[in-house]
């Protein structure tokens, strides 16, 4: 892992090798699977059930994400009762589980920072 080296379209490329190797179809209902997963995710909806979280929270994401976006982090964590909240800026989806302040956040959090 080298944080301080940059290659052009690296994450592009990544991202092209793994979708043709793990997004092939290797069945016929392939397809209707993946509408079927879409279609659970956009029906669920959590936010009855997370004031009932009776444990810490750390809650991590960046404000550069389109799959979560700082909105919903801001509601989940004030449904949550004791959730502390970091945002990334600058940061999607994939970036937030990357950046070095990751692993400090976590052990902070966690007491062992």
């Amino acid at each position: 892992y080298f944080p301080d080296v940059h290659v052009p379209g690296l994450g592009w490329l990544f991202g092209q090798v793994m979708g043709r190797f793990g997004f092939r179809g290797g069945h016929p209902e392939f397809a209707s699977d993946v509408m079927i997963e879409g279609d659970a995710e956009v029906a669920f909806d959590a936010r009855p059930v997370l004031p009932e979280i009776g444990v810490p929270v750390l809650l991590i994401g960046g404000d550069a994400d389109f799959m979560f976006p700082e909105g919903y982090l801001e509601e989940t964590a004030r449904l949550i009762p004791d959730c502390t909240v970091r945002v990334y800026e600058g940061k999607d989806h994939v970036q937030t589980v990357s950046d070095e302040r990751l692993c400090p956040d976590v052990l902070d959090f966690v007491g062992g920072g």
